[in-house]
């Protein structure tokens, strides 16, 4: 489906809000300026099932949108582009600045080995799956862990083997696959129903909240008659903000409906206003994936030398944007063109 300037203003507007939410909030409860018992304490983890419905959605919009010949191999290439092309050089930089770190202080500030750095690789960050199935074995055989303690990895794997399931699932030709393609379908499996079965503290359910996503994408091209349709969606609006820190699950679906009718809108009417007022988080959505897995570990760095905390959150703000932004331009960008690289060599 063809989305409008609108409805795509819209949708970077709730990107850009979402990953700075989850970088402020992370930066003010690590310098005690909000307190873990805050109402607001939970933004950071609601900005996290925006991200998912979200992402949810833009997948299963752009599979639709694909041409016959596209195939399963060409969209596993695309996303694996999309997410690796800034994935391993930012594990590469905090592993150069922990070495920097430990030889100009003596200890590292932040966990770095070559298993986690492997799990995060192969997209085995906190996979509940396997520890609930395996838990029983010596650490030293864990490597669910976060490289470089960096907390928001661990959401990566939800998302990657969601959009491994929903490919092989979209391009279900069985008759054409070989062993590789039904280990990723079992693999995959075993993660869509591993983070529905234990969707625990950690998950939040988000492989479900990514689901919601791909149903609203299938709802929209229904072209729903709502009245009132902006009345409606502030409506849902003010139910998600009241409900999202007491209420959950309530939370999601008031949230689920507000973006559905939001969409809904913006699809069937011009709205020259708001279409100017999204504009400028355009350029905030564009490095949204960056800022969301660069500004953990500086955040940790910034907590060893600043220990003023208004100091240290405006040092975290600044450098954690403009490092996203250098790593877009520099890597991020460039996931097209490495994807069509890719397609060369493996066609």
């Amino acid at each position: 489906m063809l989305l409008t300037n609108e409805s795509s203003g819209f949708i970077s507007f709730l990107r850009a809000i979402s990953s700075q939410t989850v970088m402020v909030m992370h930066a003010l409860l690590l310098n005690n300026l909000v307190l873990s018992a805050s109402p607001y304490s939970a933004l950071h983890c609601f900005s996290v099932m925006i991200f998912f419905v979200i992402s949810g959605f833009v997948i299963s919009n752009s599979l639709h949108k694909k041409g016959v010949g596209y195939g399963f191999k060409n969209y596993l290439i695309d996303r694996f582009s999309r997410i690796y092309i800034l994935l391993i050089p930012v594990n590469l930089l905090f592993l150069l600045l922990a070495l920097v770190f430990y030889l100009y202080v003596g200890t590292l500030p932040y966990t770095i080995n070559l298993k986690f750095l492997l799990g995060n690789l192969f997209m085995q960050q906190e996979n509940l799956f396997i520890k609930e199935v395996l838990y029983r074995l010596p650490e030293n055989y864990n490597f669910t862990g976060l490289f470089a303690n960096n907390i928001p990895l661990w959401s990566l794997s939800i998302e990657w083997w969601n959009y491994v399931f929903i490919g092989l699932v979209f391009f279900k030709k069985w008759k054409h696959y070989n062993l590789i393609h039904y280990v990723l379908f079992t693999f995959s499996l075993c993660f869509v129903i591993g983070f529905s079965v234990f969707p625990s503290k950690v998950t939040y359910g988000l492989t479900f909240v990514w689901f919601v996503g791909v149903l609203i994408q299938h709802l929209l091209k229904l072209n729903l008659k709502v009245p009132y349709l902006g009345a409606m969606a502030l409506t849902f609006l003010v139910l998600t903000i009241l409900v999202y820190n007491a209420a959950y699950p309530f939370a999601i679906i008031f949230f689920a409906l507000f973006f559905l009718l939001s969409l809904l809108y913006f699809q069937s009417n011009k709205n020259r206003i708001l279409n100017q007022f999204f504009r400028p988080f355009n350029w905030f959505s564009n490095y949204s994936f960056s800022i969301y897995i660069i500004h953990y570990p500086i955040l940790l760095i910034a907590l060893c030398f600043i220990k003023n905390p208004i100091h240290n959150f405006i040092f975290v703000f600044l450098v954690s944007n403009m490092l996203s932004f250098l790593f877009y331009r520099l890597f991020e960008s460039k996931h097209k063109a490495l994807a069509i690289y890719l397609k060369r060599i493996f066609k």
